[in-house]
């Protein structure tokens, strides 16, 4: 990705809008927000994220400001949001800010608006949409964000997203199993959201992280790049926080760069 050119640099964070999965837990579903203050880019979108919004109680994340959404894959725990979305947006007296909604995703988004979202609500949003299916590129979403799209190892067309801000680039990554595409985004990133499904060796998939390929991940990837955690699959009779403590012993040498977020953290991009 080249170097930020921008010598007026904006204040941007970075809100954790859903850390969990589809597990009913106290953690919502992945989702993740981008903000200036003036407008609003969200990665992902599963159940609650229009909602977790106002929850920040920030009002750098007014649910009026969302204007971007950008989806890893179609799989309901990323996408189940959405519906909630469009129907506050057309309805709500309280979002007057941007109507204007632009989505981008994998090949098959389109399909997936026409086949599955539009039906479920079952009506047209009252305004405007804007649909981009993207692959493997690079390009700006405005002068202060450009966003690179590589492909990742878990469903048919499975993207991640890296942004590069203020210098530093941001990346997150969906649902993935390890493979050398993961490794080389988390290569040239600053901060890298990724998932840790299974904190055990009991659930072997390709397409998911557990114990092993952690381990495998944190051997390849440079020391100085923040890693957060999310997407992690809560084990039978322990809650987040001792499932927290066995994981950051099991990383001990590594633990100072790993980080496990909870949801409605707010951080910012220095």
């Amino acid at each position: 990705m080249s170097a930020y050119k921008n010598d007026t640099k904006k204040s941007f964070r970075l809100a954790f809008l859903g850390t969990g999965t589809c597990s009913s837990t106290k953690r919502n579903p992945s989702s993740f927000a981008i903000s200036d203050g003036n407008i609003i880019t969200a990665v992902d979108f599963g159940g609650g994220a229009y909602h977790q919004l106002s929850r920040l109680d920030n009002e750098l994340f007014d649910p009026g400001k969302l204007k971007n959404i950008f989806i890893t894959h179609f799989h309901n725990d990323h996408i189940s949001g959405l519906p909630d979305l469009i129907w506050g947006k057309m309805y709500s007296p309280i979002d007057s800010g941007n109507k204007e909604l632009i989505v981008y995703g994998p090949p098959g988004l389109q399909k997936f608006w026409n086949e599955r979202l539009m039906p479920f609500i079952g009506k047209e949003p009252s305004f405007k949409v804007t649909l981009r299916e993207l692959s493997n590129e690079y390009f700006a979403i405005s002068d202060d964000i450009s966003v690179k799209c590589s492909p990742v190892f878990h469903s048919e067309n499975s993207v991640a997203y890296s942004f590069e801000i203020n210098g530093k680039i941001i990346s997150i990554t969906g649902d993935t199993g390890l493979n050398d595409n993961l490794i080389s985004i988390i290569n040239m990133s600053d901060i890298a959201i990724t998932e840790w499904s299974f904190t055990d060796n009991n659930n072997e998939t390709a397409k998911h992280m557990n114990n092993n390929s952690i381990l495998k991940l944190l051997d390849s990837v440079r020391s100085d790049c923040d890693l957060y955690f999310t997407h992690i699959y809560p084990e039978n009779g322990m809650d987040f926080m001792e499932q927290i403590k066995k994981i950051k012993k099991f990383i001990a040498n590594n633990s100072n760069k790993c980080f496990f977020p909870e949801d409605l953290l707010v951080i910012d991009i220095k």
